[in-house]
């Protein structure tokens, strides 16, 4: 686990355009596979990092929300508003966002006591440079 705080010092780097902590897990799945991947993100922090962005509904505010892929929307027949199950709570899917990639659903419960992470920690940070061409650096 890694304290989210580290999120902002890393960011304070020289060469650093930002840094953002995430919080990866999975959860029991309704497919084939029997498990689901979740992301926990800050979604504008996220969204200026990865150009994320929602295509229906809105983004993330807190409490049990989440937001899904255009797949999962298709693969479950949903229509917002819509709700699901997350670790053993419902979740209200709140929107839909592109591009694709990762976990097809992506929530803001760090906070939250039933996530395998604890409060306040993150499973990773992603960084992004100013120069990408220097991020060995």
């Amino acid at each position: 686990m890694i304290p989210v705080t580290q999120a902002t010092e890393i960011a304070a780097l020289e060469g650093v355009r930002t840094a953002v902590a995430i919080g990866q897990t999975t959860d029991k799945g309704d497919g084939p596979f029997g498990i689901r991947f979740v992301d926990a993100i800050p979604f504008d922090e996220y969204s200026k990092l990865t150009g994320i962005r929602i295509i229906e509904g809105s983004k993330l505010t807190g409490g049990n929300q989440s937001l899904v892929d255009p797949v999962w929307m298709k693969e479950h027949k949903a229509k917002l508003p819509s709700s699901m199950q997350l670790f053993e709570r419902t979740f209200n899917v709140v929107g839909v966002y592109e591009p694709s990639g990762g976990a097809r659903i992506r929530d803001s419960a760090f906070h939250d006591a039933g996530r395998k992470s604890a409060t306040g920690n993150a499973t990773a940070i992603l960084v992004g440079c100013l120069d990408p061409a220097q991020q060995d650096a």
